[in-house]
């Protein structure tokens, strides 16, 4: 949208003169801002980059407003209600809680261990810890 809207702004806003300076506006904020503040290039330049930020604006509302609908008809569940979670523990599907010390020293893995074997180790723990807890 940006480098579609902000060329055709710049030849609305720009003298004629100016017109072969676009390419190197759009290509380089610093070039657009070293034309002297309050000069026509300049308050041009800048008009242009108001437009195409309210342009950018409406758009980003617009496509808001069929999220906040969605939104809107989703039903409100109470998460303490339906999913009382397991109490202390480990992470297990999404439920996070606290480790003890001594478990923690225990699982500090050393880096050479890969990511899958950690997981391995942590889901074999969790699996023990939610056995003895249902015992």
């Amino acid at each position: 949208m940006w480098s579609t809207a902000l060329p055709s702004r710049l030849q609305r806003h720009l003298a004629v003169d100016d017109w072969d300076k676009i390419p190197q506006i759009i290509a380089s904020l610093p070039y657009a801002l070293s034309f002297d503040p309050g000069s026509a290039t300049r308050l041009a330049i800048e008009r242009s980059y108001v437009d195409v930020q309210k342009i950018l604006n409406w758009l980003a509302l617009a496509m808001l407003g069929p999220a906040l609908v969605a939104m809107s008809c989703m039903k409100n569940l109470n998460l303490a209600k339906e999913d009382p979670g397991q109490g202390e523990g480990v992470v297990v599907l999404g439920r996070a809680s606290f480790l003890g010390a001594s478990l923690r020293r225990s699982l500090s893995l050393s880096l050479c261990c890969s990511e899958a074997l950690r997981t391995r180790m942590l889901t074999r723990f969790a699996l023990r810890a939610q056995q003895s807890r249902t015992t």
